[in-house]
């Protein structure tokens, strides 16, 4: 498979669609690979930049902690897939493949599912007058039938909720570890991107601190979601005891005196010369779309058992911000399973025969409609 692809190119559309995707990130061009395959054809797919921007913005070192590897031979999907008969793996020849590899992954899939997509083109506005939706964008005004929010939270990152939070330095704002200057790193938060970039920083022979106001270092949970992945404690063994790790503070606030930082915990203080680095994850309802969504209290849209907006009907949601009571779909082998929900729901309300479809996406395993079983705990 080819890897670098020209994407299929929107001249002179009529603008209006069945269904209007916003964003073309692997939550996006899944669903519309669905759609397509559920026999609805009449779709688009926009982005404010380009397929896989937010992959292209990783830090240089970071790479997928989901291992990508074929196995379409037994019915079992590589890890990162966002169909069927596909693999990063394969097509990549990497097993965890780095935010730019992916993306032309991505756009691989584009090419070979003739997607059609609208990129560099922003939203300005998503109202609904009677049963249609009006979509302004940079690129002038999009109606459609149904609409669905496939936009990450890449874009959307944490500030975090102590004072002095804006002198911090997101870790998805740093291009590569590496070209940081400076010896003695504080990295606030210990999930997945506080840790990575602690190995990183640790190769390259810095003093790295992190604090979290747990352990996630060394709590352990069925829930890849809930603890660090073995590929991310496997590169943490190599240097741990290279890094400071400091448990169960919480950073009440940020100061800086000069060229001299100083994170305030509700125990200690800790000064460094460099900005200190924040790892607080993404923020789920700053996105263009979030009127149009209710929130639990923990901040995540509320949805049917359609994945449809309890607030505004015909507005669905997939991706990573995607959750069902304590069920988080928050990685790509996790949304994916709900791709066939979303795609036959809104083919069935267009008058579609479904039934084949959802067969062969159950045979697939890409049409999770029954949750229960994803309570299983590991016994070992």
């Amino acid at each position: 498979m080819c890897y670098f692809v020209s994407l299929t190119v929107m001249k002179n559309s009529s603008k209006i669609v069945d269904v209007l995707i916003l964003g073309a990130g692997p939550a996006g061009l899944g669903i519309a690979i669905a759609l397509k395959e559920f026999t609805t054809t009449n779709i688009l797919v926009i982005d404010a930049k380009e397929v896989g921007h937010s992959f292209n913005s990783w830090p240089k070192e970071t790479r997928f902690i989901s291992p990508s590897f074929t196995a379409h031979q037994f019915n079992l999907l590589d890890l990162n897939a966002i169909t069927y008969a596909t693999s990063p793996g394969y097509t990549l020849g990497t097993e965890h493949p780095t935010g730019k590899d992916y993306a032309e992954y991505l756009k691989t899939c584009v090419k070979h599912f003739d997607i059609p997509v609208k990129e560099n083109t922003k939203v300005i506005s998503v109202t609904k007058e009677k049963d249609i939706f009006i979509c302004e964008t940079s690129h002038g005004t999009y109606h459609a039938q149904y609409v669905v929010s496939a936009l990450g939270e890449f874009s959307f990152p944490k500030q975090g909720d102590f004072i002095g939070s804006g002198l911090c330095r997101h870790t998805s704002h740093i291009p590569s570890y590496k070209e940081l200057e400076g010896d003695n790193f504080i990295i606030i938060g210990g999930y997945e991107s506080g840790v990575d970039g602690a190995i990183h920083l640790s190769r390259n022979g810095k003093h790295v601190t992190v604090i979290d106001s747990s352990i996630p270092w060394n709590t352990k949970d069925s829930d890849p979601s809930a603890v660090l992945s073995p590929f991310t404690l496997d590169r943490l063994n190599e240097v741990r005891d290279t890094i400071t790790f400091v448990p169960h503070e919480k950073v009440i606030g940020v100061t800086v005196d000069g060229k001299r930082y100083s994170v305030v915990t509700n125990e200690n203080t800790y000064t460094t010369q460099e900005q200190p680095l924040f790892a607080g994850g993404f923020n789920s309802k700053n996105d263009i779309v979030s009127d149009l969504f209710s929130f639990t209290e923990d901040g995540f849209p509320q949805v049917t058992k359609y994945d449809e907006s309890t607030k505004v009907s015909g507005v669905f949601l997939v991706g990573p911000k995607l959750k069902h009571g304590g069920l988080l779909f928050c990685f790509i082998y996790k949304f994916r399973l709900r791709f066939g929900i979303v795609a036959e729901a809104i083919t069935r309300r267009l008058g579609k025969d479904t039934k084949e479809s959802i067969k062969f996406y159950r045979e697939k395993n890409m049409y999770l409609d029954d949750l229960s079983c994803c309570a299983t705990e590991c016994t070992c």
